[in-house]
């Protein structure tokens, strides 16, 4: 076969496979590159939240002082109520605590039965051997002294003598005494002319008392400054000695500023009533009493509506 026509021939195929192959690349024969779609843009997803919801601030509590008000008779009436029913069950001593607070605001015949039963109670729980919260025990020790022991519990030594029913002031080692931690502290009402006995603002006791005529006893509250049995009468115009029968100071004083004090008397007819030069009187037996119960220096008199 001719050359040229066999040439020809190859050219031929040569550009009929090279038509093929675009033609296949054009219509999918081959896989074609893929065609990027236009990017959206991503956001990451929103954080759920709750609407916003207005907040009302709660109140904020405050303390607003309250003004010291006295206890209602009706208040008190049920504070006597609840303290003879604390008595009734054996509960002394919260009995004695509410009976004090009550007899502040009662009158009349309640007064009179809640001070009762109040210095009842006292009776037992201070001065009786009796134990409870207001009575400690003490072992005298070699070298005490019933003055010394006294002294660091805050009462006279014939407190002890009283509570532990001693014959005398003598101890020995190795005594085991009743003591109540002290002091006692006295109000003198100049409007209701009475003496009250309190134990760490605790009623206790009270007594009717003489005042003066003229009104002189200065209002405040004074420590206890002088005890003294059979005291003589120092006043500048009739000075008296102590065993005189006319010294109209009886057996008992109890100094507490300048020359006040509260003192017996030989005229018992006098107490309730403003006769006095000014000082506190009482009955004889009421202020030996009393003179067992305070103590130089730490005891105090408070006087209340002095004019």
């Amino acid at each position: 076969m001719d050359r040229r026509i066999i040439f020809l021939i190859l050219v031929v195929i040569i550009i009929g496979v090279a038509i093929f192959a675009l033609r296949t690349d054009r219509e999918g024969g081959r896989p074609a590159e893929p065609t990027p779609s236009p990017q959206v843009p991503v956001f990451p997803p929103p954080r759920v939240t709750s609407l916003p919801v207005e907040v009302i601030p709660k109140p904020v509590a405050t303390s607003v002082p309250t003004p010291e008000v006295d206890i209602s008779r009706e208040d008190s009436a049920t504070l006597l109520e609840k303290a003879e029913t604390l008595a009734k069950v054996g509960r002394r001593e919260d009995a004695w605590r509410i009976y004090s607070q009550a007899v502040e605001g009662l009158q009349g015949e309640a007064a009179s039965r809640a001070k009762r039963a109040t210095t009842l109670l006292a009776n037992e729980l201070l001065f009786s051997k009796e134990p409870s919260p207001f009575i400690e025990t003490y072992t005298v020790q070699a070298g005490d002294k019933l003055y010394t022991i006294a002294k660091k519990y805050k009462i006279p030594y014939e407190l002890i003598i009283k509570i532990n029913g001693l014959k005398s002031d003598l101890i020995h080692p190795g005594d085991r005494l009743k003591v109540v931690q002290g002091p006692f502290d006295v109000t003198v009402d100049t409007s209701k002319l009475v003496l009250t006995v309190y134990y760490q603002g605790k009623y206790v006791k009270e007594y009717p008392v003489g005042l003066g005529e003229q009104g002189v006893l200065p209002e405040g509250k004074y420590p206890v400054t002088s005890k003294l049995i059979n005291p003589a009468w120092t006043h500048p115009s009739s000075p008296m000695s102590a065993d005189d029968p006319n010294n109209p100071l009886g057996e008992r004083w109890i100094g507490f500023y300048g020359e006040y004090g509260i003192h017996g008397t030989i005229e018992p007819e006098s107490i309730g009533k403003r006769v006095s030069l000014g000082c506190v009187r009482m009955h004889e037996k009421d202020v030996e009493e009393l003179f067992d119960l305070l103590v130089r220096e730490y005891s105090t008199v408070t006087v209340k509506d002095g004019i």
